[in-house]
């Protein structure tokens, strides 16, 4: 796999004020663990969190901070495996910023 993004998802993450390298270091760790990285790249990877329990770990960063006024979390959806970048509110709802990759992990 060559790309981890396009131009438009990097754009919109950008744009939301998210670190585009924070978010391709976590996409390059997910292909890693999955055993589709580079090759000779033998670094451990991590799997993206899925989408209903980065919710509640969101939520509850939320509700133990009064000053945090919402969150972005970049996720794994269960159903289908696509992967995106979600903002959740002040008061537990979300709002989905971009998709990044389709369920077949390439770049949307």
């Amino acid at each position: 796999m060559g790309l981890l993004l396009t131009a438009a998802a990097a754009s919109r993450i950008e744009k939301s004020g998210n670190d585009l390298g924070e978010i391709c270091a976590m996409l390059s760790s997910d292909l890693r663990y999955r055993g589709k990285g580079l090759e000779g790249d033998n670094r451990a990877g991590e799997l993206l969190p899925f989408k209903g329990p980065a919710l509640i770990g969101a939520r509850r960063a939320i509700a133990a901070d009064p000053a945090i006024r919402s969150i972005h979390i970049l996720v794994r959806r269960a159903d289908d495996s696509s992967v995106e970048l979600l903002r959740v509110g002040r008061r537990g709802g979300w709002k989905r910023i971009t998709r990044v990759w389709n369920s077949e992990g390439a770049p949307i």
